[in-house]
């Protein structure tokens, strides 16, 4: 099935979760090894980082304040 993303992103998910990932089992699909290569997936720690600072970034009322792509890469290159 696809999904069309907030931003009009559409992307199709069932192929990943269908198909047998290049190097077996044991390997993740090539298209979240690009992504991590790419720096586009991030640590579950690196995560809690981000978190963090959008909650602290809310304004009062609001759960959190989302960062942009560009504000997460240069939050997680300072520590």
């Amino acid at each position: 099935g696809s999904t069309t993303l907030a931003n009009g992103t559409l992307t199709t998910l069932a192929p990943l979760a269908t198909s047998t990932p290049a190097g077996g089992l044991d390997a993740p699909p090539p298209a979240v090894q690009t992504s991590a290569q790419d720096g586009r997936i991030v640590t579950y720690e690196a995560w809690q980082r981000v978190e963090e600072a959008e909650r602290k970034r809310a304004a009062e009322g609001k759960e959190r304040e989302r960062m942009r792509w560009e504000e997460v890469q240069e939050l997680l290159k300072k520590n």
